[in-house]
């Protein structure tokens, strides 16, 4: 019988099994203890059990070894694997990433053209949500792969092959032990990666810190081995301390465009070789302690980073960094000792196109937002949890950012989610109307934890000509229908506005629709 595996059990009995769930395997993986082993000495000690066709040494980053050996039959991988455990040298033995598939496997009666139609709309609904319901659609997609496995319908298998596998663009699994319900198995992994891997652009990994599945590498294999080149992004969760994850899926990592990675870390020399390992990253969200010397190189294809709750980095290595990367024109960027980032900015980014800063320490201040009026390139300008004591000094400020065509504002609030109008910082609404009045060019507006009455409003939406999207959360201010009606009326001569909001009257007629305006209600 041949040898049979399923990434967890091996099959000794039986010639009838499940080929997307098991698989006869030819290539075995070895890992070495302390002692580095050679193919000569894997050929003196395992030819004895079959004739081997390659063997693949490979090397850890600090220390250890392991091999890929590959036997002309499952019969003589067999004997390897039962072999190896008397090898002292020998960590463990296991099927590796590549196998020989059956030749024929036990067939399904035909399925339904019915039962395709059926499984097709129901993978139609559930793909246009899947951002949001990510384990239904990967169930669906279970179900039709292996379906398609043991059936002989053409039907079935052309539908999976030129329909359905090619728009599925994104895998997102949990690593961890696969006895957790909503982690994804070895084996599953391999049969959906072998399915989907050379149509997804983007993949997302959640480590689970407390509990790691075995032979982990073993999962960085699979996904090295089957995604293909369309993949162009990488989303990764609470990646484990040590770094030997980026050894093993650095031929992934060396193609994204695109890298977003978040976790927990405590260790000050901690720091990734970003431009060693993504050399074609054009975006890079950090959320994460970094050391930040490394990542302060030189990076020139870099076009747009995000670095956010860093506690570690020095702001000389900040300062370093935006030296080394000119070219950038997006940045997101906790704003510790404000007046020198702010302006450093301009003299080392001048083309920053869109920037986001996070209230660090001390305060943003309208002194040193004036800073960045020099930046002639800049369109999009985002501040977070901003002081109410210094936001009527930056709203004055921004007037004088007459290029700008999006702005965001979010004051800092520790209230109760439920705000009154009355409780709620209220600014100079005349700095407010100002802004309509200035920032010709503007686009978009947001504003958060700002009170705002219905007047402020109404003239903001009369001066800006060009506003085309307005938004206002937790402002206290309830929408009506008297309001929106006279809000379309203003808007009459200009392009649609959508306006969101998230407090409206008991009373609005949601279903009431208007000519030049579009309301969004925000949870």
């Amino acid at each position: 019988m041949p040898f049979v595996w399923n990434d967890e059990d091996c099959l000794q009995t039986s010639t009838d099994f499940d080929k997307s769930q098991y698989t006869i395997v030819r290539k075995l993986y070895f890992s070495f203890k302390d002692q580095v082993k050679d193919a000569q000495w894997i050929r003196d000690n395992f030819e004895i059990c079959g004739d081997i066709e390659q063997i693949d040494i490979f090397y850890g980053e600090n220390s250890g070894s392991w091999a890929h050996v590959t036997f002309s039959t499952d019969e003589g991988a067999y004997r390897a694997f039962t072999e190896g455990s008397k090898f002292e040298e020998i960590c463990e033995i296991l099927p590796a990433d590549t196998w020989s598939q059956p030749s024929s496997v036990p067939c399904m009666e035909p399925v339904e053209k019915d039962t395709v139609a059926d499984l097709l709309t129901k993978f139609d609904v559930i793909s246009r949500d899947s951002e949001k319901d990510q384990k239904s659609l990967f169930d669906l997609l279970r179900t039709l792969i292996s379906i398609s496995s043991k059936s002989n319908s053409d039907l079935l298998k052309e539908t999976l092959n030129n329909r359905i596998l090619p728009s599925v663009k994104r895998f997102d699994f949990q690593l961890s032990d696969y006895t957790n319900r909503s982690a994804i198995s070895l084996s599953e992994t391999r049969s959906i990666l072998r399915c989907i891997g050379s149509h997804i652009s983007e993949l997302g990994i959640y480590f689970r810190m407390d509990k790691y599945p075995k032979n982990v590498e073993r999962y960085f294999y699979k996904m090295c081995q089957y995604i293909g080149p369309n993949l162009k992004t990488i989303r990764l969760k609470y990646v484990p301390s040590d770094q030997g994850w980026l050894l093993h899926l650095k031929p992934l990592l060396n193609q994204i465009e695109l890298l977003d990675i978040r976790t927990f870390n405590y260790d000050f020399e901690y720091d990734i070789d970003f431009q060693q390992y993504c050399p074609n990253l054009k975006t890079l969200k950090i959320y994460m302690n970094l050391n930040g010397t490394l990542l302060s190189k030189k990076q020139p294809k870099l076009e747009r980073i995000s670095i956010l709750n860093n506690q570690y980095m020095e702001e000389r290595l900040v300062l370093e960094f935006m030296k080394n990367n000119p070219q950038l024109l997006y940045l997101k960027i906790e704003a510790n000792d404000s007046n020198n980032l702010l302006k450093q900015i301009p003299l080392h980014l001048p083309n920053v196109e869109k920037l986001c800063l996070y209230e660090g320490y001390p305060d943003i201040y309208a002194e040193n937002v004036e800073h960045l009026t020099a930046m002639t390139n800049l369109k999009k300008l985002k501040l977070m949890y901003l002081n109410p004591d210094k936001f009527d000094g930056i709203l004055n400020c921004l007037a004088k950012f007459t290029q700008l065509e999006e702005l965001k504002l979010h004051i800092f609030y520790e209230g109760i989610d439920s705000v009154d109008l009355d409780e709620m910082y209220r600014p100079n609404c005349d700095f407010i109307v100002t802004l309509a009045q200035q920032l010709i060019h503007l686009e978009c507006f947001h504003i958060r934890y700002c009170g705002i009455d219905e007047e402020t409003v109404k003239n903001f939406i009369r001066n800006a000509v060009n506003l085309k999207h307005l938004a206002m959360y937790r402002c206290g201010l309830e929408i009506t229908d008297t309001m929106l009606e006279t809000i379309d009326a203003i808007r009459r001569t200009s392009t649609l506005l959508t306006l969101c909001a998230d407090k409206i009257h008991p009373q609005l007629n949601k279903e009431k629709t208007y000519s030049h305006l579009k309301l969004v209600i925000l949870s």
